[in-house]
């Protein structure tokens, strides 16, 4: 069981890492574009990134996973008890 959360918790951490490499070279590109300036400074900073839409799918689909795999391990633990 300890296996599968840790399992899991790479699973998030990597699209978590995937997200924030993805987020930092959005804002690089707009820099590059000169679209960033001190007076939309404000704006950029609460802007969602272009990949937002497919990040947040993704991270649903690994929060998902664990989630699924954590239920199948309380379903065992409780037919165990129920047989002890």
């Amino acid at each position: 069981m300890r296996e599968s959360f840790r399992v899991g918790e790479r699973d998030v951490l990597a699209v978590l890492r995937e997200t924030r490499i993805d987020m930092i070279a959005d804002l690089l590109k707009r820099l590059s574009a000169g679209k960033i300036t001190a007076r939309n400074l404000d704006g950029i900073r609460r802007s969602k990134f272009k990949g937002m839409k497919g990040a947040l799918g993704a991270l649903g689909a690994a929060l998902t996973s664990v989630g699924e795999a954590g239920m199948g391990h309380v379903t065992d633990e409780l037919d165990r008890q129920e047989m002890d």
